[in-house]
């Protein structure tokens, strides 16, 4: 993403933008400060920078704002190239009261992601969406077609892995580890975080209903108990 960005045409598909409205809507972003992290292309971040809010997002290839674009931004988002560590410490600056991790949790160390969202009090929403099933599906299929039994059933065993494998027996890649919900569960309650609601969303949209293809994105939102 180069410095043209354009931001009255950053969705790259009518399903993506209703997504990530969704998650605006359910975050109920009025004030404050939100942190996308894995921001991507940009989308959520620009559509939140427009609820009365500073964003900033992170990416290990952030989109790159012109001079123009963020004096008309008027500092109300911003983006970083980074990972982890940067997240942290954009945390501990920032006071960030939301954090929004969308389809990226399958590439982090879950454990050092729940440390830091036990670490910053600040935080008062957290959003999290990994891909369960329709990524794993068709890679099931085109394993199967080409004969590769090892793949096969590593994304087998990731289609029903929900809460219901243990984590130690996935058969992931060495960079894609997506976790089990128990396990986001658990972390985010040792952080005294409870559960406010849950969703699935079909990023494809008008698809074929066969199944799994109404279950690509698996969606929880997270509250501070107080």
């Amino acid at each position: 993403m180069g410095s043209h960005l354009n931001f009255d045409n950053i969705s790259s598909s009518e399903e993506s933008s209703k997504y990530y409205s969704r998650v605006i809507d359910e975050l109920k972003v009025t004030r404050g400060t939100l942190i996308d992290f894995g921001c991507g292309s940009g989308q959520l971040a620009v559509l939140a920078s427009k609820a009365n809010c500073k964003v900033v997002g992170i990416d290990l290839n952030p989109p790159i704002l012109s001079k123009k674009q963020a004096a008309e931004l008027s500092g109300s988002l911003e983006f970083v190239r980074g990972g982890l560590e940067q997240l942290d410490a954009i945390l501990a600056k920032e006071g960030a009261e939301y954090l929004v991790f969308s389809n990226c949790i399958q590439y982090l160390n879950i454990g050092r992601v729940m440390e830091i969202i036990a670490r910053h009090a600040c935080l008062k929403k957290v959003f999290i969406s990994t891909v369960l099933n329709r990524y794993y599906r068709e890679r099931l299929i085109r394993a199967v077609k080409q004969v590769h039994p090892h793949e096969a059933l590593r994304y087998a065993l990731l289609l029903i892995k929900g809460s219901i494998v243990p984590y130690p027996i996935y058969a992931n890649s060495k960079n894609e580890k997506p976790p089990s919900l128990r396990l986001i569960d658990a972390g985010m309650s040792a952080a005294k975080f409870g559960l406010s609601s849950s969703f699935s969303f079909d990023i494809w949209g008008g698809q074929p209903a066969w199944i799994g293809n109404l279950d690509l994105f698996v969606c929880f939102l997270f509250e501070r108990e107080k």
